[in-house]
């Protein structure tokens, strides 16, 4: 709906009575959409503040300015058109610390560096199940040493039990003989 009324020279506006009783009935009458009803009316609304604010000022700029006759006002407003959409979105951004909703405390026989997790996070495992691999080279290096200490440890048993040989025997009596 347009104003194209003049104001006159009191500030007054004309207004037809069919605009009255549109603008009524779009207040009044129940419509099927009620978002669109509530959307006639808030322009309807606004385009009556705007009517009556330029109104306002001119007749304070009238009532100030005697002397000056107030020429005819034509108050012109364009119509926007209003869609209708099928959704919206919102974004929103929250703050906060995120936890588990239940935690598992994990024992393990051996300490090390996880080599490869056989299982994706959230997936259900069984009892029994492997679910990572640990890095084994440091263990297969422990394993190398305690071969070596075995094999020295089995080579002086079999010395001891075949008893001692002759150098030894030289050797040892020498140095007692240097200690007399």
């Amino acid at each position: 709906m347009t104003f194209n009324q003049p104001l006159q020279n009191n500030g007054s506006i004309n207004i037809s009575t069919e605009q009255v009783q549109s603008i009524i009935s779009n207040i009044v009458e129940p419509k099927k959409d009620s978002w669109k009803r509530n959307l006639d009316i808030a322009l309807t609304i606004a385009g009556a503040e705007c009517l009556f604010i330029q109104a306002y000022s001119m007749v304070m700029t009238s009532s100030s300015d005697r002397t000056a006759p107030n020429p005819a006002v034509t108050i012109q407003s364009r119509v926007l058109p209003v869609e209708a959409v099928d959704s919206y979105q919102v974004s929103r951004t929250y703050t906060g610390k995120i936890a588990a909703a239940r935690n598992s405390n994990l024992g393990f026989s051996r300490g090390g560096q996880i080599e490869s997790v056989l299982v994706k996070e959230g997936v259900r495992v069984t009892k029994g199940q492997t679910l990572a691999k640990l890095d084994t080279q440091n263990l297969a290096t422990q394993r190398q040493q305690l071969i070596a200490q075995k094999a020295g440890a089995q080579a002086r048993s079999a010395e001891l039990e075949s008893g001692a040989r002759p150098e030894d025997i030289d050797a040892a009596q020498a140095a007692i003989a240097d200690l007399e």
